[in-house]
């Protein structure tokens, strides 16, 4: 929430590394907030030059130009963020509202309808993610990770036995854990 400091951090990560595009990346978010829509633009374009198929980079450079009241370039830059990544759904959304500015109110509705349709679509991946997202088997698999270790810790000890139980755990809760099933070998 400081985007003060956060800009004077940013300023010295570039400083450190020039030609990172996500350290200008951030930086013109952080200007962004603070209201300093030509700073941003300008580090925007500098991550531009430095990774020109970032369809994010074009995006948030034509969100500048759209806080920045500069509507034509913000429909240039939308568009072209959309033809390097034509399911970056913001980039419709950002792009209806400009042309709406313009006045261009077809092509808003349109992009609009695009928007949503890419959103549901979005929306609809987003819960099939987290439905087969499966708590107990990352849960079991670090469980028998943690068993491995404790296991080699126990070798170099020379306590096999314990070793060897932990192994044979580490087995149990993932089947698929092949340094623990090659020790127990």
């Amino acid at each position: 929430g400081d985007f003060q400091k956060a800009v004077g951090f940013y300023h010295q990560a570039i400083d450190i590394k020039p030609n990172q595009a996500n350290s200008h990346n951030y930086l013109a978010l952080a200007l962004i907030s603070l209201g300093r829509f030509s700073s941003a633009i300008d580090e925007l374009t500098t991550s531009i030059e430095i990774s020109p198929n970032s369809s994010k980079s074009v995006y948030e450079l034509g969100r500048a130009y759209f806080l920045a009241e500069r509507y034509q370039e913000a429909k240039i830059r939308y568009e072209l963020a959309i033809a390097l990544n034509p399911v970056y759904t913001p980039a419709y959304y950002g792009l209806a509202t400009t042309c709406s500015r313009l006045g261009l109110l077809d092509q808003s509705k349109a992009h609009l309808e695009l928007f949503g349709r890419l959103k549901a679509e979005d929306l609809k991946n987003q819960v099939n993610q987290i439905r087969d997202f499966d708590d107990l088997a990352l849960v079991r698999k670090k469980a028998a990770n943690t068993f491995s270790q404790a296991a080699t810790i126990y070798s170099v000890a020379g306590k096999m036995g314990q070793a060897k139980n932990c192994w044979e755990k580490a087995t149990k809760l993932d089947t698929s854990n092949q340094p623990a099933r090659l020790q127990l070998m």
